[in-house]
Formats: C-alpha cells, sequence, structure tokens
C-alpha cells in the first residue's frame, strides 16, 4: 500500500509540475539561494530554493523585493524540510507549495496570510501550523483537520485577558459556568485552567487555590503554548 502511495506521488508529482511550467510564463530571478517571481503589488513570491536545510526561515526581502509568500511548488517533494517559517509580510501560499513532504513538521504562517491553497500542505501528514489565533491560517487549519499551535500570548488563568492575574479572573470563570456571560477565543483558552477544552467551576477552584497560595497542579500565572490537535 506504501509503495502505491508513493508511485501515485511520483507521477502527480509529474503531472502537476508538468502542468505548472506550462501555464508559468512569468520571468524569474534568482539570488542564488532563492528564485523568485515579481508580482502586480512590486513584491515577489518564492518559486524555488537551493537549500537543502531541514529548517529554512525565509528572508523578508529577495533582491530588495518585499517577500509576499511562497507559490505554487516551491517547496514540493522536499523530503529534508521539516520547518518552515514565512516571513511576516506574507499573504499568499500557493497550490502543492509545501505537497508531498512527509517529513514536514511545523509552518509558521504570520497573521495577515489570508490567500492559501486547498492542496498547499497536500500530503504533510506530521505538519503543524504555527500561527495566531482567529487568523485565516488558524481558519484553515481548523477546516483542514491540521494540527495547529497558537503564537498568541495565553497567559493560564487570565480569563478576563487584561494582562494581570486577579479575583476579577475567577468571577469571570464563574459567569460563564453561570451562564451569565459567555467567554470565547483567548479568554476561553486562558480561563481553561486545567485544559480539558471545556470551563467548568474545577477552573474557578484552582485559580482560588492560586490566590491562596496554595501550589496548584497546573501553571497558573505562565505563557502557554496552545496546540489544537486535528480532528
Amino acid at each position: 500500500m506504501k509503495k502505491l502511495k508513493n508511485i501515485f506521488a511520483v507521477l502527480l508529482s509529474l503531472v502537476l509540475c508538468s502542468q505548472a511550467l506550462t501555464a508559468f510564463a512569468a520571468t524569474e530571478y534568482s539570488d542564488g539561494t532563492y528564485t523568485v517571481v515579481k508580482t502586480n503589488n512590486n513584491n515577489v513570491l518564492i518559486t524555488e530554493c537551493a537549500l537543502t536545510d531541514e529548517c529554512i526561515e525565509i528572508p523578508e526581502f529577495v533582491l530588495g523585493y518585499p517577500v509576499a509568500g511562497v507559490d505554487e511548488f516551491a517547496f514540493f517533494s522536499c523530503s529534508y524540510l521539516t520547518e518552515a517559517v514565512l516571513p511576516p509580510a506574507s499573504t499568499t501560499i500557493g497550490d502543492y507549495a509545501f505537497g508531498n513532504n512527509e517529513n514536514l513538521q511545523y509552518v509558521t504562517i504570520p497573521r495577515w496570510c489570508d490567500n492559501i491553497s486547498d492542496t498547499a500542505f497536500w500530503n504533510c501528514p506530521e505538519v503543524t501550523i504555527r500561527c495566531w489565533y482567529g487568523t485565516r491560517a488558524y481558519e484553515y487549519a481548523v477546516e483542514n483537520n491540521i494540527t495547529c499551535m497558537l503564537m498568541d500570548e495565553v497567559v493560564l488563568g487570565d480569563a478576563n485577558n487584561d494582562g494581570a492575574l486577579s479575583i476579577s479572573d475567577v468571577t469571570a470563570i464563574q459567569r460563564h459556568v453561570a451562564e451569565m456571560q459567555e467567554l470565547e477565543g483567548l479568554k476561553f483558552l486562558a480561563a481553561d485552567v486545567d485544559k480539558d477544552g471545556k470551563i467548568a467551576i474545577s477552573d474557578a477552584t484552582e485559580m482560588q487555590m492560586y490566590f491562596a497560595e496554595y501550589e496548584t497542579e497546573f501553571p497558573i500565572g505562565e505563557h502557554i503554548v496552545i496546540e489544537k490537535t486535528a480532528g
């Protein structure tokens, strides 16, 4: 089965690359490491990379032009690649841009990247998308059943998201449990002290223990990384 899957991937790769080469007529430029194509917005998209590093952090500028993202097939079938970081101004990840990379583990997508192809991570079974809550990358990960890791500054227990821990956070949790005030988004994630996926009176109890200076099981007051598992 695995052999058939590999054969299928190779055949698809040949067909898709042939289609891409036929359709691609724009002039490409290279600085020796990155090959790019200019867009109508006076920036560039990465079309190819000469590096074979496991971790690649794409620069903000290539040949003096801002990098606006990764074009189709740019990192297709790059078996060496385990991690990629897109620059902050990236807005685009094209068709099969990171496709067929079974070793790819992490891709960091900036806040304003809102044009992500449905096939951008085709056959990347181990990939986790690092992104910010509520962004297009976060929605994309949820829609495509891809594990995502939030880059937001989430302080465990800061249920009202005011940057400080106080008894008002306990009150916010209690009001949520009583259905008087719903906590959503990052507030929900911060209020879920025991990280069981829901807000309950036990979360308020943990907070009260923290303020009473009892030892708590969970790292209340610390910045935490939120990971949403696929499925």
